[in-house]
């Protein structure tokens, strides 16, 4: 399946500038621009994330608080094998 690039009007002729004065194949060109997308995929999947990971937390816990939350289940594992 073919891939389509989006580019803005005259665009075309930044990337044949950039190859002359790198002397650069296209293949390099393609490489950075693929890197670049990928890039930005996954900065965008990281802020999704967080955007979720913050919905998660609605009793602001922190890392402090975690040794006294295990202790808590510990006790209440502990009372219900009893």
């Amino acid at each position: 399946m073919p891939t389509r690039l989006a580019c803005r009007p005259n665009s075309h002729k930044e990337p044949r500038r950039w190859l002359r004065e790198t002397a650069a194949p296209m293949s390099a060109l393609f490489r950075e621009a693929f890197r670049r997308h990928s890039v930005q995929q996954v900065r965008r999947t990281l802020d999704e994330l967080g955007e979720y990971v913050a919905g998660r937390n609605p009793k602001g816990y922190t890392d402090a608080n975690v040794p006294l939350i295990q202790q808590m289940r510990a006790e209440k594992l502990r009372r219900r094998q009893v």
